[in-house]
């Protein structure tokens, strides 16, 4: 994974509530924009403009049911991102401590 696309994705990730969206998806299959709203205490609207931003980093996906929008996490890419930004600290000789 590439430096932009790295940044791209931390840009995604650099809003609490989207930070919320990834938390929720991660221990559901699977949510849809209005469940997501009701969770998070906002607008369906906008709930949809950040699980656009979402997408666009590849995130999550959206799956049309209807009239409505199901999302889901994308655990490859979360888990690509940690890969490949580690990887530089962890040839450098640094320790990496992660708490879970």
């Amino acid at each position: 994974m590439d430096l932009p696309e790295r940044a791209r994705i931390f840009a995604a990730l650099a809003d609490p509530l989207r930070l919320r969206i990834v938390d929720h998806l991660r221990d559901k299959e699977e949510a849809c924009g209005k469940e997501l709203a009701a969770m998070l205490g906002v607008s369906v609207a906008l709930v949809s403009h950040h699980t656009r931003l979402l997408e666009d980093a590849g995130l999550i996906t959206r799956r049309r049911e209807g009239q409505f929008s199901r999302f889901s996490l994308v655990p490859e890419r979360l888990e690509s991102l940690l890969q490949s930004h580690a990887a530089p600290v962890a040839e450098a000789g640094d320790t990496i401590i992660m708490e879970g």
